[in-house]
């Protein structure tokens, strides 16, 4: 390091002293100042481009007042100090980052005078905001016993508020400024809502001062943070967007946005928000993208069933984390098991094992062994166990997930969306060169949780468990609406952690278990084999025999055979049973606290698949969920609806079965395909041009019609095989009602 020392006097006057320059990486400017016993020193440095750390060293050369605000490399960094001794003290200005940018400087210190009693009161205050500051960054290096140093960062931020709150009253800046540093105190230390309550008093001051200054965009920024963190993401998105609709550039607000569309569903934006911010800072001059972008990208990868682009991703600033036996911070966990989750989405246990086990060793010996955090940890770390065939390991594990998670104060739900009170929805997956998820929707009852649907992979049931031990709830029910295996799936894995757990659903899955599974097993045999040598090929193919293969783990212990009233937890619920329809008897929940129904597959989207349904069947059941008072309604694929939307639905799904075909779409002899354009609408998330392929929609109608009679055997799938072209051409259909006509979209391999 080498030093700029300026060795000026400062002169006291009564116009003060101001003077600037420019700074950059690790050089070092002081201004000299000489002070007798109980002088005031008061300024401000301010920033343009630049970070800087300010300190105050007395005449022995220790340091007394260091500060370094939250503002980044725009705005002031506060001196005041009352000097213990006559003397000649320095105001010395470093970059916080050794490798930072030149930026500029304005340094502005008034006359030095006698200090009044308030202004001593004044100056202890902002010596404890500045220690608490000191305290914080120390705990976030993440080093073993940064806990320590949180509650130092806690007692002085603390102090600080209630000294600034009786000496300037409740609405001046500088109670922001200590409700600041104990916002990002609570947050790091898990206390979420404290967190989010401190920022959100702390923006209500600024915007009343100064709104669209930098500073109060930062304010947004961070509660949006916090409102992640207390699962309220759409709060968080209106907090982003509020926030880059002023600015625009602002890392931070665009990558809590990804994550804000990601907690939502919406993961196709949340991925191109975040892939832009990694590409622009991959392509700019400097370090590249930070790890915490680089893992928000893969973690929105793997929600999306990408785990190679994942860890492709990951490997960028895998080399960012310590060499062993140099240990790893706290700082360094949300890597290590964004790797680790990578590495068990493609089979790797062992490297995910170890990568786990780093990452929880870490987190213990920074924060302890109850911090939120660790929810996570332990979750990733007992799935896991279970790849390894450890059950009784894993449900420890979760258990005690859970039970660090029951504090209400530290309740996070990752990617789950509030559908009502008491009712979160976990988007399923329908991607077209992939086997589905179903929506799962989770109702949260006195005696624990009750589960509808559980997925079809264990990423997606592993987000049921997550969801748990976030809310520090056990599953202790499940409700399946139809035995399709991306409803059931997970039930295997919910009843090997949560023994005692309760199935409830219809018993079509007895005769499913001998026509249709027992087809579907056979051919997976024969995809197998097909596929031997390829093990990308074999995994998921291996994953759908298990769970056909699972047996009595997908029968229910409580049958339902008929609609009404039942308690299932200790919540109020009606059930109703619909044969036949999707399948040979099809079960619909509704709560009528909340009027939300969950329809299960009755209503569908982006398309109703016929292949196991008695269309008529179906046609009457949407007509019985008509007569249920509802005004939300979770469908087993797709976002929520609303009434109107379900009747939209409805009546399209009517013009479905009349086969009012375009005329145009018919006229086509289907040995030349030619594709078109034609405009629909199903619901307002879903108004787009849809393509049409007559040979996949000839063959769409030709299973309509195959179904039509109703035949039992249809409904446990036996006469599949009259409709073999699907297996090897793969179609998805949208319907919208136009002119009472059919509109189709077909996608060919």
């Amino acid at each position: 390091m080498f030093m700029i020392l300026s060795a000026l006097l400062l002169a006291a006057s009564a116009a003060g002293t101001a003077s600037e320059g420019r700074l950059s990486g690790s050089a070092t400017r002081q201004e000299r100042i000489v002070l007798r016993a109980g002088d005031l020193l008061s300024g401000a440095v301010e920033q343009d481009g630049i970070d800087l750390v300010v300190r105050v060293k007395g005449p022995g050369g220790a340091t007394l007042l260091e500060v370094d605000s939250p503002n980044g490399i725009q705005g002031p960094e506060p001196v005041l100090l009352v000097a213990p001794v006559a003397g000649t003290y320095f105001v010395e200005l470093q970059p916080l980052d050794p490798a930072a940018r030149e930026g500029a400087y304005r340094l502005r210190l008034e006359a030095p005078r006698p200090a009044t009693p308030r202004d001593r009161d004044l100056a202890r205050a902002r010596g404890l905001w500045a220690t608490a500051w000191q305290e914080r960054t120390l705990g976030l290096a993440g080093a073993p016993g940064a806990r320590a140093h949180y509650d130092k960062a806690r007692a002085a931020g603390e102090s600080a508020l209630a000294g600034w709150r009786g000496l300037m009253g409740p609405r001046d800046p500088m109670v922001a400024d200590a409700l600041d540093v104990l916002g990002y105190v609570y947050d790091e230390i898990g206390e979420y809502v404290r967190g989010r309550d401190a920022f959100a008093d702390a923006l209500a001051i600024r915007e009343a001062a100064e709104p669209g200054a930098p500073r109060t965009l930062g304010t947004r920024s961070d509660l949006g943070y916090l409102y992640l963190a207390t699962g309220e993401p759409a709060k968080a998105q209106e907090m982003f967007e509020s926030v880059l609709a002023t600015d625009k550039t602002r890392a931070a607000a665009r990558q809590g946005l990804a994550r804000a569309l990601q907690d939502q569903g919406d993961l196709a934006r949340a991925r191109e928000i975040a892939s832009a911010l990694v590409a622009e800072h991959r392509a700019a001059a400097g370090p590249g993208p930070s790890t915490s972008e680089v893992v928000r990208l893969a973690e929105i990868d793997l929600a999306l069933g990408r785990p190679q682009d994942a860890r492709a991703e990951l490997r960028e600033v895998a080399g960012r984390l310590p060499v062993p036996p140099a240990p790893f911070t706290n700082g360094h966990a949300s890597l290590l098991e964004a790797l680790a989750d990578a590495d068990l989405a493609l089979g790797d246990v062992d490297s995910a094992s170890r990568r786990i086990a780093a990452a929880r060793a870490a987190r213990e010996a920074a924060m302890g062994e109850d911090h939120p955090a660790l929810a996570r940890t332990l979750a990733i770390e007992a799935r896991v166990r279970m790849a390894q065939g450890d059950d009784a390991g894993a449900a420890r594990l979760f258990a005690r997930a859970a039970s660090i998670q029951a504090r209400p104060n530290a309740r996070a739900t990752g990617d789950a969306i509030a559908v009502a009170p008491g009712i979160d929805l976990l988007r399923g997956r329908f991607v077209l060169t992939e086997q589905p998820d179903g929506n799962t929707t989770i109702l949260r009852a006195p005696q624990g949780l009750v589960v509808v649907d559980t997925g079809r992979h264990a990423a997606h049931t592993e987000r049921i468990v997550d969801f748990a031990a976030a809310m520090g709830q056990p599953v202790v029910a499940v409700v399946n609406t139809h035995w399709h295996v991306d409803h059931v799936g997970g039930d295997v894995m919910l009843r090997r952690l949560f023994p005692g757990l309760r199935v409830y659903a219809s018993t079509a899955i007895e005769g499913a278990r001998t026509g249709f599974l027992a087809n579907y097993r056979k051919y997976l045999e024969g995809a197998v084999a097909k596929a031997a040598g390829d093990p990308e090929k074999e995994r998921p193919l291996r994953a759908e025999l298990a769970l056909i293969d699972a047996g009595a783990a997908l029968v229910p212990d409580q049958p339902v055979t008929k609609a009404g009233p039942v308690t299932i937890a200790g919540r109020k619920l009606e059930l109703g049973v619909q044969p036949p329809a999707v399948t040979a008897a099809d079960v619909w929940v509704y709560d009528p606290a909340t009027r939300v129904i969950l329809s299960g597959d009755l209503v569908t989207l982006p398309t109703p698949l016929f292949d196991t349904a008695c269309p008529a069947g179906w046609k009457a059941a949407l007509d019985g969920l008509a007569s249920v008072p509802f005004e939300k309604l979770v469908p087993g694929h797709g976002p929520v609806l609303t009434r109107d939307q379900f009747e939209t639905y409805r009546r399209a799904f009517g013009n479905l079965l009349a086969f009012e075909i375009d005329v145009e779409l018919m006229r086509h002899d289907g040995r030349n395909p030619e594709w078109f354009g034609h405009t629909g609408k199903t619901h307002e998330r879903f108004e787009l041009r849809r393509a049409v392929h007559l040979p996949a929609a000839l063959v769409f109608i030709r299973q309509v019609r195959l179904l039509a009679d109703c035949r039992a055997e249809h409904q446990s799938g036996v006469g599949a095989g009259e409709v073999d072209e699907f297996s090897d051409e793969p179609i998805h259909f949208l319907i919208a009602e136009q002119d009472r006509r059919l509109v189709l979209r077909g996608f060919l391999r």
